[in-house]
C-alpha cells in the first residue's frame, strides 16, 4: 500500500486524500487496479524525495481481522472516495468526506477522510489507528499525527532531549513552501497530547504488561525497564545460590546508590490542578500522596484533598529547608560535608520541585519506586521513601548496601524512622551495608574515610558506588523543558527519559561488563604482584605478626556503625600520628651518616684481598667526585646545595690526597688502565685547565669505565665482578636514600595541611617542600648512574632470567613517576584502587633467613632494613585490601556476565509464552521481543567467553589471583614464607 502526498496547485501545503478500511472487505483484494497489503507501507512525496520506508511486523490473524486500506490519488488529491471504484455494500459514496489535518515527519498535510460505515463497522478512533493515524482529540478529531511522527519524536526527546515545542515548528517549517507568507496552523498543543499518551502506551507495550511478562519481584503493573545484571531470585540466579560459602556472597549482593539532582525542577507556575501522570505508581517515580503524611509531621501542614499539581508543591513554604529544621534531632556527624548546606534554600523561591532523589543500582540503571520530587533539600523522609522503594522485591536476597553521599549522617536513626514509617523494609535496614561513593568520599573527614570506605570493606570489588551520577549529565538537559510542564506531564517526561537511559545500559552490558572484565585482570595482575612483593620484602616474621592483628572489614550496617566509628583510630589502613615521619625525624636520619653504606661495607668485607678493598675505595672515589662535581655547578648558577649534610664532609685537597693514593695501587693491580680508558674521556687530562678542575674532570679507571671487550682481554672480569657485588650493594642503599627522601617530602606536605595557616607560612612550607621535591630527584639520579654502571659491569651475557640476586630487580626510576607515595596519614586517594604504589617500595633484598650464595658469588645481602616499620605495615595491609578487592571485581564481574546471559533467556521464555496465548499483531509483536532477547543472551554469552581468562570455567565462582608464583619469582627458596602464604592466599 503506498500513500502518496501532493501538493495542491497554488498551495502551500500538501495534501492526502485517502478512505479508511473498510469492513466489509477482505485481507486480499485486487482493486483499483493493485492488491492492497497492509504490511508494507510507504510515505513518499510526488515533488520530493521518498522518505525513508518503514515496515511494520506482518499480522498473522484471520483474513476477515486484516483491515485493508486502498489509497489513490485523484489528479490533484482534491478527493478519495471510500473503498474502491466498486464500492462495497454499506459504504455510501456520496457522503462528504471530512477534512483531516495529518502530521507526519514531513510536514503537515491538508487531507480529505471518509470513514468506513458498513454495518458493524469499527470506531472511527480503531480505523485511525488501525491506519497508523493517532488523533489529537477524542472528542473532535481534526488533528491525527502519524505513528511514524510520534516514534521519531519519542525517540528524538529521549536522546536529544529536545523539547516537543521545537519539534513541531520543524514540522511546520516543513509544510511551509513560501518562507514569507507560509503559513501554517500551530499543531502544539494537538501534538502534546498526542505524544504524552503515545509515549505512554509504548512502554506499556515494551513491558510486555499485555503479555503476562512479569519478572519475579517487580509489580505486575511496572512499566520499567529492569536491570537484568543485579541478582533476582527465582530468575537469574543458579540453583543453591544460598549455599555458597561465605567468603562469597558477596557475588549476590544488590547494591543501591542514592543522589540528588537539583536540575531536574519544576516551576511555580499557573497550570491545570487535576493534571495526573498516567504512568503513577507503575515507573520509577513515588505517587507524592503517600508522602503527605510524613511530610506533615516535620513541616506541621496538612495535605489532604491535593491534586497532582498541588502535590508537587509538598511542604512548600517551610521557609529555610536545612537538615536541621528537617530532622530536629538528627545531627550532622560529618563536618567536612554538609550537602543540605551547600544548597542555597533561596535559589528555590519560585520552584515547586528543586529537583529529585534517586536510586539506581550499581549497574547505572534507575530503580523502580525509588524517584522522589524534593521541595527544598534532600531530606531524611525523601530518602527514606526512596530507599524503601528501592528495597521492594529484594526481600529473598541475603546481602543489600548502599551509597549515598551522606551516609555518615543517614545512618544515625534510620533503623527509628523505618520502624515508624516503613516498618515493612526494617529487617532489610538491620543488615544493610551502607557506605560512601569514593569520589564524596574524600569530601569527608579522616572517620569517615576509614569506617565508610568501599576500597577496605569486603566484597565490593573496584567500582566507585557513583553510578546514580552518571545520567545526570544527560538528563539535565531536559530540565530546561521540564521545569516548564505541569507536574504529570512532567513526571511522564522523566519515566521515558528514565527508562530510554535503562534500555540503553541494557543494550550494552555485554560490552560493558567485557571492557570492566578485562581492567580487572589488568588490575588484578598489578595488585597481586605488588603485594607479593610487599610480603617478601617484610620477611615472613614481620607479616606473621601483622596477620596476629585482628582486622574488621565488614561493611558498618545501622547496628555496627557506632562500633567501628569508635575503633577507626586503631585501623591498620591508617598511621598512628604518633608514628608518623615528622620533618625532624626525617631530616635526622638523612643527615645521619652512620646510617648510610651499610650494604656496601657488607659486601666487601664479604670479599678477602687487595682488589675488593681497592674496588670499594675506588666507588667512594667516584661518590666523592661527583659530590665535588654537584657543588662547583651550585656553585656557579648560584644555586642552593640540597644534599651538603647528606655525604661525609670532604673538600678537594681530600680528594687530591686520597686519588693520589689510590692511582698507586690501580697501577699495580690494573697496569694498563690508561690505554683503555676511552679517548673523549681521556682528553679531560690533557686540557690546559686548573688542577682543581683537572682531577674533578679526570676518569678513575674503575672496570666500569672499560669496554666489555677489553676487561676480557686484560683479565680484569675478576676486579669487575668485584665492582659490581659492591655497586649492587650500593644501589640497595641509594633506594634507602630515594625512599627517606620521599618520606621527607610527604612528611612537609603533611605538616603543611595540618599546621601551616597564613600566606607566609604558606610560602616558606611551599619552599620546604620544592627543596624535598629536588632532593628526592637528585638522590635519584644518582642511584640511576650507579645503575648505569651496573648494567655495563654485566655485560651483553646477561640474562635476568638466569640472575638469583637481588640485584636482577633493580631498574632505573623514573623520576617523574616513581618518587611518590601515598600519604600514610590519610585513609585513601583518588584513583588508588586501580594503581600500586611505585617499586621503589617493594624492592630490597629479602630477609636473612632465605639467603644463599649466587652463581657469581654474590651473597644476598639481609636488607630488611626499614626505617619507618610502621609505615610499611599500612603500605601491606593497604597492598593486601588492593589484592583483594581486585579479586572480587574479577568474581563479581564473572556472576554478572553469568546473570545477565540467563536472564536474558529467561525473559525471552516469557515472551514465548506471552506469545503462545496472543493472536495477531500481539503474538507477533511477542514473537518478535522474544527472539531479540535471544538474541542478546548469545551476544552476551559470546562477551564472556571471549573477555573470560583462556581455560577457565564459565562456571567458576573464584578466581583469586595465587600469590605464590609471584613469591617463587623472587626467591630461590619460598619455604620460609608457606606459613604466611597459607593466611594470606585462599588458593592455597
Amino acid at each position: 500500500m503506498f500513500r502518496t502526498l501532493k501538493r495542491l496547485p497554488g498551495s502551500a501545503k500538501r495534501t492526502k486524500d485517502f478512505d479508511l478500511p473498510c469492513a466489509k472487505d477482505s485481507a486480499y483484494e485486487v482493486r483499483a487496479g493493485g492488491i492492497v497489503h497492509l504490511t508494507e507501507q510507504t510515505l513518499e512525496f510526488a515533488d520530493d524525495a521518498p522518505s525513508p520506508k518503514r515496515r511494520r511486523q506482518e499480522e498473522d490473524v484471520r483474513d476477515e481481522e486484516v483491515p485493508t486500506v486502498n489509497e489513490t490519488m485523484e489528479e490533484h488529491g482534491e478527493e478519495l472516495t471510500g473503498g474502491s471504484s466498486a464500492e462495497p455494500k454499506g459504504c455510501d459514496p456520496k457522503k462528504k468526506a471530512t477534512r483531516l489535518v495529518v502530521v507526519h515527519d514531513n510536514g503537515i498535510h491538508d487531507c480529505q477522510l471518509r470513514y468506513c460505515f458498513c454495518g458493524g463497522g469499527m470506531m472511527k478512533l480503531s480505523q485511525l489507528i488501525r491506519a497508523d493515524l493517532f488523533p489529537a482529540s477524542l472528542a473532535r478529531i481534526e488533528t491525527a499525527f502519524t505513528c511514524e511522527v510520534l516514534e521519531r519524536f519519542h525517540l528524538d526527546y529521549d536522546i536529544s532531549k529536545r523539547s516537543s515545542q521545537d519539534f513541531v515548528r520543524v514540522l511546520s517549517q516543513l509544510s511551509a513552501r513560501d518562507a514569507i507568507t507560509g503559513e501554517v496552523k500551530d499543531r502544539y498543543r494537538g501534538f502534546m497530547f498526542a505524544a504524552r499518551i503515545y509515549r505512554y502506551l509504548t512502554m506499556v507495550k515494551r513491558s510486555g504488561r499485555k503479555h503476562g511478562v512479569v519478572v519475579p519481584g517487580r509489580r505486575p503493573e511496572d512499566i520499567t525497564v529492569p536491570c537484568f545484571t543485579c541478582p533476582i531470585p527465582n530468575f537469574n540466579l543458579p540453583d543453591g545460590w544460598k549455599d555458597t560459602p561465605e567468603e562469597l556472597r558477596y557475588l549476590y549482593r544488590i547494591i543501591f546508590c542514592a543522589d540528588g539532582n537539583y536540575s531536574l525542577q519544576k516551576k511555580t507556575k499557573q497550570g491545570d490542578p487535576n493534571d495526573i501522570a498516567l504512568s503513577t505508581g507503575q515507573g520509577f517515580f513515588i505517587a507524592h500522596s503517600k508522602m503527605y503524611a510524613d511530610l506533615d509531621k516535620k513541616y506541621h501542614k496538612k495535605g489532604k484533598g491535593k491534586g497532582e499539581e498541588e502535590a508537587a508543591k509538598g511542604e512548600k513554604g517551610k521557609g529555610k529547608g536545612t537538615q536541621e529544621d528537617v530532622n530536629g534531632d538528627i545531627p550532622i556527624t560529618c563536618d567536612a560535608f554538609k550537602v543540605v548546606r551547600s544548597q542555597r534554600t533561596g535559589k528555590f523561591k519560585h520552584v515547586d520541585v528543586s529537583g529529585v532523589l534517586s536510586s539506581s543500582c550499581d549497574h547505572m540503571h534507575f530503580r523502580p519506586g525509588a524517584t522522589v520530587d524534593l521541595q527544598t533539600t534532600e531530606t531524611w523522609v525523601h530518602g527514606d521513601f526512596g530507599l524503601n522503594g528501592a528495597l521492594d522485591g529484594t526481600e529473598e536476597l541475603e546481602e543489600r548496601a548502599m551509597s549515598y553521599d551522606v551516609v555518615c549522617s543517614y545512618i544515625c536513626h534510620i533503623i527509628k524512622r523505618f520502624k515508624t514509617s516503613h516498618p515493612k523494609h526494617l529487617e532489610s535496614i538491620r543488615k544493610l551495608k551502607m557506605l560512601l561513593p569514593k569520589l564524596h568520599m574524600h569530601a569527608h573527614k579522616e572517620l569517615c574515610q576509614v569506617v565508610y570506605a568501599f576500597c577496605y570493606a569486603r566484597g565490593f570489588g573496584l567500582a566507585h558506588w557513583e553510578g546514580v551520577e552518571t545520567p545526570w549529565a544527560e538528563l539535565n538537559a531536559a530540565g530546561l523543558s521540564t521545569r516548564e510542564m505541569t507536574a504529570g506531564a512532567r513526571h511522564d517526561a522523566l519515566e521515558s527519559l528514565f527508562n530510554y537511559w535503562n534500555w540503553r545500559k541494557t543494550q550494552q552490558m555485554g560490552k560493558f561488563l567485557a571492557r570492566k572484565l578485562e581492567e580487572a585482570y589488568k588490575v588484578q595482575r598489578k595488585t597481586t604482584r605488588f603485594f607479593a612483593n610487599l610480603t617478601v620484602h617484610a620477611g615472613p616474621a614481620k607479616v606473621e605478626s601483622w596477620l596476629q592483628i585482628k582486622v574488621d572489614d565488614d561493611a558498618p550496617t545501622p547496628t555496627t556503625f557506632r562500633k567501628k566509628t569508635k575503633e577507626y583510630a586503631k585501623s591498620v589502613y591508617l598511621l598512628n600520628r604518633a608514628e608518623l615521619p615528622s620533618v625532624e625525624k626525617a631530616l635526622d636520619e638523612l643527615m645521619n651518616p652512620t646510617n648510610h653504606g651499610t650494604q656496601q661495607t657488607k659486601a666487601a668485607a664479604r670479599m678477602r684481598g687487595r682488589a675488593a678493598l681497592f674496588v670499594k675505595t675506588g666507588i667512594e672515589l667516584d661518590l666523592e667526585q661527583k659530590h665535588l662535581r654537584y657543588i662547583r655547578d651550585q656553585r656557579a648558577t648560584k644555586g642552593e646545595i640540597l644534599d651538603d649534610g647528606l655525604e661525609v664532609s670532604i673538600t678537594v685537597e681530600s680528594f687530591r690526597d686520597k686519588l693520589g693514593k689510590w692511582r698507586v695501587s690501580q697501577t699495580k693491580l690494573m697496569p694498563n688502565w690508561e690505554e683503555l680508558i676511552a679517548p673523549d674521556a681521556e682528553s679531560a687530562d690533557d686540557d690546559d685547565e686548573e688542577d682543581e678542575e683537572r682531577e674533578l674532570s679526570s676518569v678513575l679507571g674503575l672496570p666500569s669505565d672499560i669496554e666489555e671487550c677489553d676487561r676480557a682481554e686484560y683479565e680484569l672480569n675478576k676486579v669487575a665482578d668485584h665492582e659490581l657485588t659492591i655497586r649492587v650493594g650500593l644501589a640497595f642503599d641509594q633506594l634507602d636514600g630515594v625512599r627517606l627522601a620521599v618520606q621527607y617530602r610527604a612528611a612537609h606536605l603533611e605538616h603543611k595541611k595540618k599546621n601551616v595557616r597564613g600566606k607566609k607560612a604558606n610560602a616558606q612550607s611551599e619552599i620546604e617542600i620544592s627543596r624535598a621535591e629536588k632532593r628526592a630527584r637528585l638522590l635519584g639520579s644518582r642511584y640511576n648512574d650507579n645503575i648505569s654502571r651496573i648494567v655495563a659491569l654485566r655485560g651483553t651475557k646477561y640474562k635476568r632470567d638466569e640472575d638469583t640476586t637481588p640485584g636482577k630487580w633493580l631498574q632505573a626510576i623514573n623520576l617523574d613517576k616513581d618518587l611518590a607515595i601515598s600519604s600514610m596519614a590519610t585513609p585513601r586517594s583518588l584513583g588508588e584502587s586501580t594503581r600500586v604504589g611505585s617499586w621503589i617500595w617493594s624492592v630490597g633484598d629479602p630477609p636473612a633467613s632465605s639467603a644463599a650464595t649466587t652463581r657469581s658469588g654474590q651473597a644476598k645481602v639481609n636488607a630488611d632494613k626499614i626505617s619507618f616499620e610502621s609505615a610499611d605495615m599500612v603500605q601491606w595491609f593497604r597492598a593486601k585490601a588492593g589484592k583483594e578487592r581486585a579479586d572480587e571485581a574479577v568474581n563479581k564481574m564473572c556472576a554478572e556476565f553469568r546473570r545477565t546471559a540467563m536472564a536474558y533467556g529467561r525473559y525471552s521464555e516469557m515472551w514465548q509464552r506471552g506469545a503462545s496465548s496472543a493472536t495477531g499483531g500481539e503474538r507477533a509483536y511477542a514473537l518478535k521481543t522474544a527472539a531479540m532477547w535471544a538474541r542478546m543472551q548469545r551476544q552476551c554469552t559470546e562477551e564472556y567467553d571471549g573477555a573470560r581468562r583462556e581455560g577457565v570455567p564459565p562456571d567458576r565462582l573464584d578466581h583469586t589471583r595465587p600469590i605464590r608464583p609471584y613469591v617463587e619469582l623472587l626467591l630461590d627458596d619460598p619455604v620460609p614464607y608457606d606459613k604466611v602464604l597459607r593466611k594470606v592466599d585462599r588458593t592455597l
